[in-house]
């Protein structure tokens, strides 16, 4: 049995900048990120929509159960004069198996990209000098 989070933001992207702790190298956008166990994700989200109440929107997708009940929500609230929709929007959350492939062949993409790319550097960066290394030994005084 396996058990994900996703989050998302009602009409709202989210750009991944981070994955576990490291930049990625090309940022994407997504509409909702999904989590496993002891992953984290760096994600900014421009408040950039007509002022309304939104709903950030975070539940559990455990495989071989059907319960999609587990879910939290919070409101985001832009200010101004205006009248709010009722009720709040709800995130495009789709909790389901295909999402979690989808997602994933996203990240995978940008991995091995991100492999390729660094694999390519140090073929570059090591390749040996075609003269001999010539080095000096400095000593404290």
């Amino acid at each position: 049995m396996s058990k994900t989070l996703f989050f998302g933001i009602a009409r709202h992207n989210l750009t991944v900048v981070a994955m576990d702790g490291s930049p990625i190298t090309k940022p994407f956008s997504t509409d909702y990120v999904e989590l496993s166990i002891q992953q984290s994700v760096d994600c900014i989200f421009e408040a950039n929509q007509q002022p309304d109440y939104y709903y950030m929107v975070a539940g559990t997708n455990v495989s071989q159960t059907h319960d999609t009940n587990k879910i939290t929500t919070a409101i985001i609230e832009y200010e101004g004069n205006y009248t709010p929709s009722s009720p709040p929007l709800l995130p495009n959350f789709p909790p389901n198996k295909s999402s979690s492939r989808n997602y994933l062949n996203v990240i995978m993409t940008f991995v091995i990209l991100g492999l390729f790319f660094c694999m390519s550097l140090v073929f570059i960066w090591y390749r040996r000098p075609s003269r001999p290394h010539r080095s000096a030994m400095v000593t404290p005084l």
